[in-house]
């Protein structure tokens, strides 16, 4: 009897995980306030999506969507995620760069599939890209959120380095200690558990990245409330001309102050006092018509 999990139903069940993943991705991008970036992450769960479910139908379908349109797909998900990363902390994100994996996975796919076919070599190309993508998603996270956010994300960044440590496990295990595997869903249960270990943590780093989303919102908020507080504290006036000195030193007029701090917009008026001392002429005719 076989203990260990069959491969398809693995990629299968992962693929509904993806599913729910996608949707609550959507969810939060509908309902609740995203940043630039976010729509590539929800990008992302649906190309894992996708991906997964073809891979899963591997000797159902067509070789060119299971295999070659699966796993490109399975690379491109990580992809996503480190362009939708530069995006989210301000970073200019080349778009030609990251096509370059996305192309490769493709190429390497449909070369290990017709011309010089190997189960290893796929699955190879796959962990590597994936390995280095999430190595390169944990050092933006690291250096980009840290200086965005005033502090690193260490849930999201951990995340990352752990899934980059599995595919780096999982491409030494079909290098070197199950380097013939002649059909992947019929390949050795351990592969199946390293699969399911990997889910777990891309599901992870989905949870993460919404929650770097909410607490950027929150952060956004705090600094908010920090420049409300300017209004509340004593505000440098001059005693002549009104100005308000700001916290650089600069004299300002106070309806330029306040409106930079806050949301209040100004409409001019004139006040009943200083008609009377700027108009006295219009103030009498005024008088003298209520007498009559």
């Amino acid at each position: 009897m076989n203990i260990y999990p069959d491969i398809r139903t693995v990629l299968f069940f992962a693929s509904l995980i993806g599913l729910v993943v996608s949707l609550t991705f959507v969810y939060v991008l509908k309902t609740r306030k995203t940043y630039e970036g976010f729509q590539f992450w929800m990008i992302a769960s649906l190309s894992s999506f996708f991906g997964v479910l073809l891979v899963s139908l591997r000797g159902l379908i067509p070789d060119i969507f299971s295999i070659v349109l699966g796993g490109t797909l399975i690379a491109s998900f990580m992809v996503y995620i480190a362009y939708g990363i530069n995006l989210f902390i301000g970073r200019a994100a080349k778009k030609g760069l990251y096509l370059i994996p996305v192309g490769l996975t493709a190429v390497a796919q449909a070369y290990f599939t017709y011309i010089y076919p190997s189960v290893n070599a796929r699955t190879i190309v796959i962990s590597i890209v994936i390995a280095v993508l999430d190595l390169w998603c944990a050092a933006l996270v690291y250096r980009g959120v840290s200086r965005k956010m005033g502090g690193p994300c260490l849930f999201l960044i951990a995340a990352f380095m752990i899934s980059a440590g599995l595919n780096v496990i999982r491409f030494i295990w079909v290098a070197l200690v199950d380097p013939y595997l002649s059909d992947f869903m019929s390949s050795a249960g351990l592969h199946g558990i390293l699969l399911i270990i990997i889910t777990g943590i891309h599901l992870a780093v989905a949870v993460g990245l919404i929650l770097l989303n909410f607490q950027r919102v929150e952060q956004d908020l705090k600094d908010s409330l920090d420049e409300i507080k300017v209004l509340r504290g004593i505000i440098p006036i001059c005693a002549s001309c009104k100005k308000v000195r700001d916290d650089k030193g600069y004299w300002n007029q106070i309806e330029s102050y306040i409106r930079d701090r806050s949301e209040a917009e100004f409409t001019h008026g004139i006040c009943p006092d200083c008609v009377e001392k700027l108009y006295p002429g219009y103030t009498e005719g005024m008088q003298n018509k209520k007498a009559r």
